[in-house]
């Protein structure tokens, strides 16, 4: 089923309400959505375990707890990008799909498609970073600009090329739910379009929104790691390492949620599938049967309780009219 695109410069990312929206589905659905992906962490924790989990003893402060050997951290960091990118995919059918399922082990053309788009990001970044670097070099041996004007020439492209990172990152964002749950005929040139004028505004809603988690999981994670480096309990230490990997999923999980309001948003008020009715207000766009399959209705509408109060105000005068 392709994708029509509605021509609407008027579609403006609401910053505060699509965060607030976030966090209330975040922890409404916190318990199910880490329960969903129990496995992968599971998976996580037994092959950091296996190397001597390189992920923390590698960094210093736990040797009285850590294992005598510990092997290489590529294979465990390998494994931890798969069981995340894994549980991402598992978070957004969830959220946007309507995939209810109680645990998810899959990893199939959903996950290999999400992997796809990532390497792109990656080699788009990575060419990117280059220019500032080159543009050094070529300063440093060939240019007749005085050396005292070389350090700044080189800081304002390296924050060029940042901005460009931020802008591309923000444009084609969407490809990454619809990738995890094979939207058809949705492509980069499609998120690109379908994100337009509504760069800062997306990147303030993830930014923002991702902000307090990050800082109270760092400290959570540093303080439970400065309580196991004293206790030098085994057991302990063990929870901790779970812990960790708890906290990874739980800052993914919310990026995830993010993510899929801003893609229900964009799907609403600029998209448009031939098979939905025009009657949106009973269907989440990428569902098939039932507004169920979104958990972002709320906000695809339009309509808080004020809305809501609204209407029902102008039914009540309607009445008394009549």
């Amino acid at each position: 089923m392709s994708v029509e695109f509605l021509d609407d410069d008027g579609v403006k990312l609401p910053v505060f309400k699509t965060i607030k929206t976030s966090f209330k589905v975040y922890f409404k659905n916190y318990l199910p959505l880490l329960r969903l992906v129990g496995a992968w962490i599971l998976l996580d924790f037994l092959c950091d375990a296996l190397f001597g989990f390189p992920s923390l003893c590698e960094k210093g402060g736990l040797d009285s707890v850590c294992p005598s050997k510990t092997g290489s951290a590529t294979i465990p960091s390998i494994v931890a990008n798969i069981c995340y990118i894994a549980s991402m995919c598992a978070f957004y059918r969830y959220m946007l799909a309507g995939n209810k399922e109680k645990y998810s082990g899959k990893f199939g053309k959903a996950e290999l498609k999400f992997i796809g788009y990532a390497l792109l990001m990656l080699l788009a970044v990575i060419a990117i970073i280059m220019v500032p670097v080159l543009i050094s070099v070529m300063l440093k041996y060939s240019s007749p600009i005085e050396h005292v004007w070389e350090g700044q020439v080189v800081i304002i492209f390296a924050l060029l090329s940042l901005f460009a990172i931020i802008y591309i990152q923000q444009r084609v964002m969407l490809v990454f739910p619809a990738a995890a749950i094979l939207r058809p005929s949705f492509s980069m040139k499609k998120s690109w379009k379908m994100t337009r004028g509504n760069v800062f505004r997306i990147f303030a809603v993830t930014s923002l929104s991702q902000i307090v988690v990050a800082i109270v999981s760092f400290v959570l994670v540093f303080v439970s790691i400065i309580v196991a480096a004293k206790l030098a309990n085994t057991f302990v230490f063990y929870l901790i390492v779970i812990l960790t990997k708890v906290v990874v999923i739980s800052i993914l999980m919310l990026s995830t949620v993010v993510n899929s309001a801003i893609y229900d948003f964009f799907m609403y008020h600029r998209g448009a599938v031939a098979a939905i009715p025009k009657d949106i207000t009973d269907l989440a766009v990428g569902s098939k049967t039932t507004k169920e399959t979104s958990s972002f209705v709320p906000l695809l509408n339009g309509k808080d309780d004020d809305a809501k109060d609204e209407e029902d105000m102008l039914e009540v005068e309607e009445d008394t009219k009549e």
